[in-house]
């Protein structure tokens, strides 16, 4: 699912669990304070997907990347976390 206006943007699905932070960030957004971006892996990265999907990246500028972990599992969140900054340092490689 994509979902995007001019200041919320997510390429996640909204699931049970997290869809009430979803709507909570998107009208945080539409009140015009700052853009929202949810997304589960570097947008330029068309063909990644990583294995663990309890976990998502939230981008709100003047605020830390927040890496947001709705499941149970530690371990995979870990390697998602690993994975996403790898893969996010290869694409600033090639700017």
């Amino acid at each position: 699912m994509n979902k995007s206006n001019s200041l919320f943007y997510t390429n996640v699905e909204y699931t049970d669990g997290i869809d009430k932070f979803f709507e909570n960030l998107e009208n945080y957004a539409e009140k015009g304070i700052n853009p929202v971006y949810i997304i589960n892996k570097p947008l330029e990265e068309k063909t990644v997907s990583y294995s663990y999907e309890k976990a998502i990246v939230v981008l709100i500028p003047k605020h830390r990347i927040m890496f947001i972990n709705y499941g149970n599992n530690q371990e995979k969140f870990k390697d998602f976390y690993e994975d996403f900054l790898e893969d996010l340092g290869q694409l600033s490689k090639k700017v």
